[in-house]
C-alpha cells in the first residue's frame, strides 16, 4: 500500500489517505469463497451418473479419451506459459516502479504544497494587477503557520506542456525558422528556485538565456 501510495501521489493530493478496509476485504472473502464453494460442488450434484454405466462405456471412449487427454495437457502447459509470462510482466512493472521512485528528478518535492488556478482576465487586464494579485497573495500564504517560503510559477516541473516557448538563434550561427531551436520558457517569482531547491547549474542557462535575450 505504501509503495501504491507513494505513486498515486504524483497524480492526486490525497492518495495517503487510501487504505484497505477491513470491511469490504472481508466481504469479497465471502463472496470468493462462496463462488469457489458454488462452482466446485454443483457440477458434482448436477451430473449424477451411474458408475456402472461409466465403467461400461469406458472401453469405448478409451480412443476419445485418449484424445481429449492429449488436448487436456496441450491447454495445462498453454496455461503455465501465460501464467510465466504475466508474473514475468508484473515483476518488470513493479522493478520499473520501484526504479522510478529512486530516480532524481533534479529538485526536492518533499513538504511541497502546490495548487493551480487561473485568474479571470477581465479583472486582471493589465501586467501591473497580475503581478499585484501575485504579491499579495504570496505575501499571506507565507504569513501562514507552517509556511516556510512560498512563490509562483506558470507551470510546475514535470508538466506536460511547458507555459510558453520560443524559437532563439545562437549569436554567431545562421539559420532559417525551420532549424532554430526552441526553448521551453517559464515566468517564475523570486524564491522560486529554493522552494524546490533545484540544481542550480542547469537552471542557470535558461536564466542567462532569458536576461541576455531581454
Amino acid at each position: 500500500m505504501q509503495l501504491l501510495s507513494a505513486y498515486v501521489a504524483r497524480f492526486t493530493p490525497r492518495a495517503r489517505e487510501v487504505h484497505i478496509d477491513l470491511t469490504v476485504l472481508l466481504f469479497t472473502l465471502g463472496i470468493a469463497l462462496f463462488v469457489s464453494v458454488l462452482t466446485g460442488t454443483a457440477p458434482a450434484v448436477a451430473r449424477r451418473e451411474n458408475l456402472i454405466t461409466t465403467l461400461k462405456e469406458g472401453s469405448t471412449q478409451s480412443t476419445l479419451g485418449s484424445a481429449r487427454g492429449k488436448l487436456r495437457g496441450a491447454l495445462i502447459v498453454a496455461q503455465v506459459a501465460v501464467s510465466f509470462l504475466l508474473l514475468i510482466g508484473a515483476g518488470l512493472t513493479v522493478r520499473s516502479l520501484i526504479n522510478l521512485q529512486r530516480v532524481d528528478p533534479g529538485f526536492r518535492p518533499e513538504n511541497v504544497l502546490t495548487v493551480q488556478f487561473s485568474l479571470d482576465f477581465s479583472r486582471y487586464t493589465s501586467d501591473d494587477k497580475t503581478l499585484g494579485f501575485f504579491d499579495s497573495l504570496l505575501e499571506k500564504v507565507q504569513a501562514l503557520p507552517g509556511v516556510t517560503s512560498a512563490a509562483a510559477a506558470g507551470v510546475f516541473p514535470l508538466d506536460k506542456s511547458p507555459a510558453f516557448n520560443n524559437q532563439f538563434l545562437i549569436e554567431g550561427q545562421q539559420g532559417n525558422a525551420t532549424e532554430k531551436p526552441i526553448a521551453e520558457l517559464n515566468v517564475i517569482t523570486p524564491g522560486y528556485l529554493q522552494v524546490l531547491a533545484f540544481r542550480f547549474s542547469v537552471v542557470a542557462i535558461s536564466i542567462r538565456t532569458i536576461n541576455r535575450r531581454r
